[in-house]
């Protein structure tokens, strides 16, 4: 059986998060967050990223502490993902 308690860290710790903008600044890629005149369709709805081994999952930034996620494939973590 494989345990997810080592998933429950943070996603991108302060230290992490900045020296991931300071690599895409040198590298000359912007990071620019979506228009703020960009109309929400589905204000219930959640957007996943599906990938092999993991995926992100974002909600709106007022339904939880950490409205970005991510989850591993197995199923205990898809487990967590649903519970959320």
């Amino acid at each position: 059986m494989v345990s997810c308690e080592y998933l429950s860290r943070p996603l991108f710790p302060g230290p992490l998060l900045r020296s991931l903008e300071e690599r895409m600044a040198k590298k000359g890629k912007k990071n620019n967050p979506a228009p703020e005149n960009m109309p929400i369709i589905h204000p219930q709805a959640a957007g996943i990223d599906v990938g092999a081994e993991e995926h992100w999952v974002g909600v709106p930034a007022d339904r939880d502490a950490q409205p970005v996620q991510k989850f591993s494939a197995f199923t205990c973590d898809l487990h967590r993902l649903a519970d959320w």
